[in-house]
């Protein structure tokens, strides 16, 4: 558990120097990155027979939904980069909870 938090702290340290990114933009990558640990978790809970897939095809659909609904209500154009880094959270989560954590 300890592993998890300090790569998703890293990751929103490194997302947060740069100067162009937006909150926004964190709050996507939040967002792909909080909804696939949590499935990831309760997928490995009940034996789904793809995990890290399944939490990955989660995560990734609850940032594009939240884009169309955004896009529907506010302006009518999808912006790329917020389901870019909702896809991008989803990825780091499936490879930083795939790192093995030895029991002590």
């Amino acid at each position: 558990m300890v592993k998890f938090v300090l790569i998703f702290l890293l990751v929103l340290l490194s997302f947060n120097v740069s100067s162009q990114t937006q909150q926004d933009k964190l709050l996507y990558f939040g967002v792909g990155y909080g909804v696939t640990g949590v499935t990831l978790l309760m997928a490995k809970k009940y034996d789904y027979k793809y995990p890290y897939a399944t939490s990955f095809v989660v995560g990734t659909l609850s940032g594009v939904t939240k884009q169309l609904y955004d896009s529907y209500i506010y302006n009518g154009s999808i912006n790329g980069v917020d389901v870019l880094s909702s896809v991008l959270g989803s990825s780091i989560a499936c490879l930083s909870l795939r790192i093995p954590i030895k029991n002590r």
